[in-house]
């Protein structure tokens, strides 16, 4: 692919994904907001409909992890914008087949001792910051439930949700605006 090619599609994903943020029902009005946490608020209960809109492109794992990795770029100048400092990680599974591929990002700082668990099967791995991983998991039963366990900032921290073979997300911002400091989740 030419890099002319890559920034048109980048380009193109971008206005996709500011429409949507902008057309979807029941969201905020962007230019309305003005408090830090209504800001944090409103990017975390926007990850799905960009994540949907990722899915309904493509699903290639190179293709996701660089528009996921956009999205999230996307996410902290919007928020500097408005005078946010925020740290983000994420996971997002896609299934095919009896398999999800789970995408997991780390723009949060150090993340260690990360812990992933669909089915019976484990994995264990670490992320740098601004990295990217996918993971796939094999012969994934119909209903079960996601254990993500890590370590951020000498914190142990555990999440789990009982999902089904369908396209699940979990996405945590910590922010801090005025000196104080918030954070939020979304599972979906």
């Amino acid at each position: 692919m030419k890099k002319g090619q890559f920034f048109l599609i980048g380009s193109v994903i971008l206005i996709g994904v500011l429409a949507a943020l902008t057309l979807t029902k029941g969201s905020y009005n962007i230019s309305e907001i003005s408090e830090g946490p209504e800001i944090v608020k409103n990017v975390v209960n926007e990850f799905p409909i960009a994540i949907n809109s990722v899915i309904s492109n493509n699903t290639e794992t190179e293709y996701f992890e660089r528009v996921l990795r956009s999205y999230i770029r996307f996410q902290e100048f919007y928020m500097k914008k408005y005078g946010l400092n925020s740290r983000t990680y994420f996971l997002v599974g896609v299934p095919y087949s009896n398999n999800v591929n789970v995408t997991v990002g780390n723009f949060y700082g150090t993340l260690k001792n990360l812990r992933l668990s669909l089915g019976n099967e484990t994995k264990e791995f670490s992320l740098n910051n601004s990295e990217i991983k996918t993971l796939n998991f094999k012969d994934v039963p119909v209903f079960y439930t996601v254990y993500f366990n890590l370590t951020a900032d000498g914190e142990n921290l555990s999440h789990h949700f009982r999902t089904f073979r369908k396209v699940f997300f979990l996405i945590k911002i910590t922010a801090e605006f005025n000196g104080n400091q918030f954070e939020e989740i979304n599972i979906g």
